[in-house]
């Protein structure tokens, strides 16, 4: 259950954000810059590795694409720190 929670709330966020300009489907860059500062404060990331098609708009799925990925760089650190300990 605590999986799906976290799915639905990642999905909540992505549209609290992206309503802002009134397109309610993708990030302006504006707003992830104020998602990330929002809600990832410990994590500094380049926009241009968010808009993976160059678009200048971030959809769900680059957004996803973003969040897949950085949850594969922590996977690595928690093994990391399993194997020094």
């Amino acid at each position: 259950m605590a999986l799906e929670v976290a799915v639905f709330c990642i999905a909540e966020i992505f549209h609290k954000h992206a309503s802002k300009d009134g397109d309610k489907d993708t990030l302006s860059k504006q707003e992830v810059k104020q998602l990330l500062e929002e809600e990832m404060p410990n994590i500094k990331v380049l926009y241009t590795i968010l808009d993976a098609d160059k678009d200048t708009k971030v959809d769900f799925i680059e957004f996803s694409a973003f969040l897949m990925k950085l949850g594969m760089q922590m996977n690595k650190v928690l093994a990391l720190g399993q194997q020094s300990a």
